[in-house]
């Protein structure tokens, strides 16, 4: 078994450290490091461990041997107690010491086994960095000033425990304490003008008598626990930012989706022989609706159809007046008195019965009509299925609009003022439609009506719709505006969390690489638990979306006229790709961030840590 280095040259900013510095060690025994502060003794026992790399030289260790590490800084695990700080060896690879509570003891730890670093003294830390060291059941000791932060007494105690594991461990010891370490030491290093000289060889260590093995064996579960409790506090802010910035982004891509021009979707849809009455204009025109004979109140009575026993929820409207140009995809528009559905109707229906399109034609929907709450049911076969020109996915039914009209043509509008206020709702105002013949005398009515109180003949309803789109197309380009906005934050926050948080975590990851803990193990471990945790958010965003987005309707309808069309498949195919494409852009940068330590020592990584 052999530890050599041979001519190690070693740079700082271009400026030599060492230069040429040998070292060889083949006996059991404490190995005493000195020299002038800013020498490069700390430097000098991470080459010795691997921890730090070097510009010339060679480095040779016997696969074999294993390290642990005593810490100036001491270099605990803020988030584990004193008890998981020391033992933590042990549970990440199965191998429980024998002497565990002997040394423990003597470092008088037992007292606080139950707290936490930061509330412990620095002489007390480094107790439980020494003890944590000793657990591991290792080939060679490295020692970064052990006793500096120690009284009297406890230097001794460190120092006499240090010697009795020199017996069978090589202890390399880095002490600016000359007065203590004359007492202990096998043999005398001191660095000197950039090279390592030998100072004193007592010769009294024995030759290696059989290599110590550890355990490579790794506790997964473990180290996967540790890892979550380093990064929890963490976690629970980044991951808390990440479902709010998405939970946003997606009731704005509902909110884009469903208010598109809908007021356009029924221009078609509405026959010419009408005049639409809306809210504000019911008080004033009451009396000229009352004097004119020929206008009637034709209305659907619910929304309510009833096809093969089975009730369904279709929105209902007059059949177009040229209907003919629609696409069919079932049917055609022979029957005269039939019904036309769309596509989305067709499927309502298919829902609630199973039979095909196909299928569906000819066979018979009943539904409810009415004048003035005269109400009658209708039967009319099913003649055809339209394909929609609208991506909304909206239902509609086509009734024969003079059928329904000459059925009800005696029943004229003679209600009282308070029945002129139960109105029909239609798109973005609510009021009801009012049918009159073309070959009477209307037209003066008409323009009056108009003038005076804004009633609308459906002529004239693609100007007014404009106006009627302005808060759609308002509500469009915010909503659009924040999605835009809201994806480009989630993505550089996301990516700033997946550097930051790795270049956070890097030091407590470096700690236990130290405790001859691979650190792929680590990284394998870290990336698995953070794409975990990032599934588990965006899953919890999908399933939280539909309440809180029902909340933001019923908030907004308070404010704004709007009717809402039902398109939950299409929400959760575009939220489940949304949620894939950040998984995928998390992921990468993950990878990213890790990738950056690769080329850093353990001691570059630690120092960069205190330094944030």
């Amino acid at each position: 078994m052999v530890l050599v280095l041979e001519n190690i040259t070693k740079k700082y900013n271009n400026q030599i450290l060492f230069d040429n510095v040998n070292l060889d060690i083949q006996k059991y025994g404490l190995y005493y490091i000195n020299g002038e502060s800013g020498s490069g003794k700390t430097t000098l026992l991470s080459i010795i461990g691997g921890y730090e790399g070097f510009e010339e030289g060679k480095r040779r260790v016997d696969n074999s041997l294993s390290f642990a590490y005593i810490f100036q800084n001491f270099e605990l695990i803020q988030q584990l107690t004193i008890s998981e700080n020391i033992s933590l060896y042990q549970k990440l690879s199965n191998d429980e010491n024998p002497n565990k509570d002997v040394i423990i003891e003597q470092l008088g730890l037992n007292e606080l086994l139950d707290h936490f670093p930061h509330e412990l003294s620095h002489g007390q830390q480094q107790r439980v960095a020494i003890a944590r060291a000793l657990m591991q059941n290792t080939d060679v000791i490295l020692c970064d000033e052990p006793t500096e932060s120690l009284d009297n007494d406890n230097k001794e105690i460190v120092m006499k425990l240090l010697k009795k594991l020199s017996i069978n461990h090589i202890v390399i010891v880095v002490s600016h304490d000359q007065e203590l370490m004359k007492n202990y030491y096998d043999c005398q290093y001191q660095i000197m003008n950039h090279v390592l000289k030998l100072v004193e060889d007592k010769n009294v260590c024995e030759y290696f008598t059989y290599p110590l093995k550890i355990s490579e064996r790794i506790n997964n579960k473990y180290l996967l626990k540790v890892i979550n409790k380093i990064t929890l506090k963490r976690n629970c802010f980044y991951y808390g930012l990440i479902l709010f910035f998405t939970l946003f982004i997606f009731i704005s891509m509902r909110a884009n989706l469903q208010l598109l021009d809908k007021t356009n979707i029924d221009i078609k849809s509405l026959n010419d022989h009408t005049i639409y009455v809306t809210e504000t204009s019911l008080n004033g025109a009451q009396r000229y609706i009352q004097e004119a004979d020929d206008y009637r109140k034709v209305y659907a009575f619910e929304n309510q159809v009833a096809f093969e026993e089975k009730t369904i929820n279709l929105k209902i409207h007059s059949l177009p007046k040229e209907y003919h140009k629609l696409n069919f995809i079932a049917g055609d528009d022979s029957q005269e008195q039939g019904i036309i559905i769309n596509q989305f109707a067709a499927q309502k229906i298919q829902e609630a019965t199973s039979m095909s399109f196909q299928d569906m034609i000819g066979k018979t929907i009943t539904l409810k009509l009415g004048v003035n709450y005269t109400v009658k049911e209708f039967n009319f076969p099913i003649s055809g299925i339209v394909e929609e020109y609208s991506e909304l996915y909206t239902t509609q039914l086509y009734y024969p609009y003079e059928t329904v009209v000459n059925e009800l043509k005696h029943t004229y509008i003679n209600e009282s003022n308070s029945d002129l206020y139960t109105y029909y709702h239609t798109q973005y105002n609510q009021g009801y439609e009012l049918f009159y013949d073309l070959d009477k005398n209307t037209q003066d009515i008409y323009q009056q009506l108009q003038k005076s109180y804004g009633i609308i003949c459906m002529n004239d309803l693609l100007e007014i719709t404009n106006i009627q789109n302005h808060y759609a197309d308002l509500i469009q380009f915010i909503f659009q505006g924040i999605i835009y906005l809201l994806i480009g934050v989630i993505i550089v926050f996301i990516s700033f969390f997946a550097f930051q948080d790795y270049r956070k975590q890097a030091g407590n990851f470096a700690i236990i690489n130290a405790l001859n803990i691979s650190l792929a193990k680590i990284e394998r471990n870290y990336v698995y638990m953070n794409r975990l945790l990032f599934i588990i958010t965006m899953t919890v965003a999908i399933l939280l979306v539909q309440p809180l987005y029902s909340i933001f309707l019923y908030i907004l309808t308070m404010f704004v006229n709007l009717e809402i069309y039902n398109q939950t498949q299409s929400f959760i195919l575009n939220e489940v790709i949304m949620s894939i494409v950040f998984f995928v852009i998390y992921t990468c940068m993950l990878y990213m961030s890790i990738r950056r330590y690769h080329h850093k020592s353990m001691s570059a990584v630690m120092k960069e840590n205190k330094d944030m």
